[in-house]
């Protein structure tokens, strides 16, 4: 059956996985299908063509998700979309642009935990109301000063946590500080957790992450 795959260019992100000491402690074989958010490795997935692979037993057909630039948020969307249906509230059946804006309100701190966020470029100015809806906690001063810069300040003169810059990404990635592309693990399992669907992450060297309890029975 085919299916829809991770993009077939560019390097998939590497997922958290168990501490090496204990993947040296059991052999390979002895991965299977974890809970949500522990990884497997390669007796999960396992490539048998060019644009074919095994996951848990099931054959995918790789595709190149659509998009330009930035394209983590569109590869996700295109992987989700055919098992999450119209729910909820139409999340996956309008443009990346609207499953942006979704993901922005779902994701949440322990989402983004262990992971690596891209920093944003310090001196580009961050609109009021963006900081205001991502929850950002600013100052008497600080307020006062994006007020009289026109409801706008610069980002380095806010300090945020990890999963409010994740959100001002996703907002607009032209803030973010160079190409870094957004990871993959916090969108994943902030998109599994508010779809109801399992989503499978798999990294550089074909080690699988599930998100959305798989393995849960």
């Amino acid at each position: 059956a085919d299916a829809a795959g991770p993009p077939r260019t560019g390097a998939p992100e590497e997922p958290a996985g168990l501490p090496q000491s204990a993947k040296a402690a059991l052999p390979d074989d002895a991965y299977g299908a974890l809970r949500d958010g522990v990884s497997v490795l390669r007796e999960g997935f396992r490539r048998v063509g060019p644009d074919t692979v095994l996951l848990d037993g099931a054959p995918l057909t790789l595709r190149e998700a659509p998009g330009e630039g930035e394209r983590t948020v569109d590869t996700l969307l295109f992987a989700v979309r055919p098992v999450a249906g119209g729910t909820p509230a139409g999340a996956v059946t309008g443009t990346a642009a609207e499953f942006r804006a979704w993901l922005e309100g779902v994701v949440t701190a322990d989402d983004v935990t262990g992971q690596d966020v891209p920093s944003l470029e310090a001196d580009r100015a961050l609109p009021l109301d963006l900081l205001d809806r991502i929850g950002a906690s600013l100052s008497v001063s600080v307020r006062t000063e994006a007020m009289l810069l026109g409801d706008r300040i610069p980002a380095s003169r806010v300090e945020l946590t990890p999963v409010q810059r994740l959100r001002v990404l996703l907002a607009d990635p032209s803030y973010g500080a160079g190409t870094t592309a957004l990871p993959m693990g916090p969108l994943a399992a902030a998109a599994a957790r508010g779809l109801g669907v399992t989503v499978a992450v798999v990294g550089p060297d074909d080690e699988v992450t599930y998100h959305g309890g798989h393995g849960d029975g």
